[in-house]
This record gives C-alpha cells, sequence and structure tokens, in this order.
C-alpha cells in the first residue's frame, strides 16, 4: 500500500485520506505496529506527494510537531546513512513548506524541529559522518 501511494502521488485525488495513513504509518501507531522499512516506504511517498502538491500545508499543519517527533524517531531506529537523511529531507520539506507558505511555525513545532539536533550531532561525529 505505501508503495502504491508513493507510486502514484501525482494522480491521488484524496490527499488528505492519503497523508492521514501516511503519518499514522510514520509516526507508528499503534505501537511497533510497523517495521523501519515501512515508515521508510510512508517517508518515501509523503516525500513524493509534498513535492507534487505543493498546496496541501493546511493539511497536515496542525499535525506538524507529531510528524517531525515521529521522523526523528525513524532517523534514531535507523542504522545506515541513507535511510537517516531520507526521513531528516523529509522534515526539510515539511518545514520549507511551512515557509513558502507564509505561515508561522509554532514554539511546539520549532522546538520539536530543533531539540534533536544536538544528540544527532553529537551521533554524527562519533561515527565520523561529517568528514
Amino acid at each position: 500500500l505505501v508503495w502504491l501511494i508513493c507510486c502514484i502521488a501525482h494522480c491521488i485525488s484524496d490527499t488528505k485520506t492519503a497523508l492521514q495513513v501516511l503519518v499514522s504509518i510514520i509516526n507508528n501507531e499503534p505501537s511497533s505496529l510497523n517495521d523501519v522499512a515501512v515508515r521508510l516506504g510512508a517517508v518515501e511517498a509523503l516525500t513524493s506527494i509534498l513535492n507534487v502538491h505543493y498546496d496541501l500545508i493546511d493539511e497536515f499543519y496542525h499535525l506538524l510537531e507529531i510528524i517531525i517527533s515521529s521522523l526523528y524517531r525513524l532517523v534514531n531506529d535507523c542504522t545506515e546513512i541513507n535511510t537517516r537523511a531520507q526521513s531528516l529531507s523529509c522534515i526539510s520539506l515539511l518545514l520549507f513548506h511551512v515557509v513558502a507558505s507564509g505561515r508561522k511555525v509554532d514554539y511546539a513545532t520549532a522546538n520539536a524541529a530543533v531539540q534533536p539536533l544536538p544528540a544527532l550531532w553529537e551521533v554524527a561525529t562519533d561515527q565520523n559522518i561529517l568528514l
């Protein structure tokens, strides 16, 4: 299902439902239902939809804090650099859409986006990823 959503992202007319499904997969609701590969597929599908549908900010604006926190949890669950980068790129794209739409990032969302960065930086330096 996730792969199919990703493949047909440009054709989906009911993007609100697709976004709700993807967010619930990324958020891993109920807990431990989806493995890392399924959640990464949902991130790829979400990224595809966001790259095609620029006007979706209203559909997910109220969920930004949850989505960003879930994406950071996924980053922590991943071991490969490319999979971590995929989730971090999705966070960047979400924030880009918020700013590009003229909306403001509220405190909770900003905190969710910034608070995990020192820990990620520490992991990156420990693994010599910054070189």
